[in-house]
């Protein structure tokens, strides 16, 4: 099955698409999603996505299988730097749904550490 989330490894000079901007192909367009804001309140709300247009999509078409340009968008590898005060989890970019997924697994687990 092929993978539909991918890092760019480089700055394209458009659509602020910088470096470690994960995309998502779907539906034969690309998107980056802007993940969810939480409220104190106990709200939250989406930030929706940010598509490429037609131009753009025909650029990336063009690069998306190429290694020099894109990987796979997977967690590989955590750091984890402890310190008195805080605790820094570090990885490669991901896309936000699967951080946030991460995120909210962290917290089910507080209780129990």
């Amino acid at each position: 099955m092929e993978n539909n989330k991918k890092r760019l490894l480089k700055d394209l000079p458009f659509g602020n698409l910088n470096k470690d901007i994960v995309l998502h192909k779907a539906n034969d367009s690309y998107q980056v999603n802007g993940g969810e804001t939480y409220y104190s309140s106990g709200g939250n709300s989406n930030n929706g996505c940010e598509v490429c247009n037609e131009k753009e999509k025909e650029i990336i078409d063009m690069i998306w299988d190429n290694s020099d340009w894109f990987e796979i968008a997977d967690l590989k590898h955590i750091d984890i730097i402890p310190k008195t005060t805080e605790i820094i989890i570090r990885f490669e970019p991901i896309d936000i749904e699967d951080v946030e997924s991460f995120a909210k697994g962290i917290i089910h687990i507080l209780p129990e550490l």
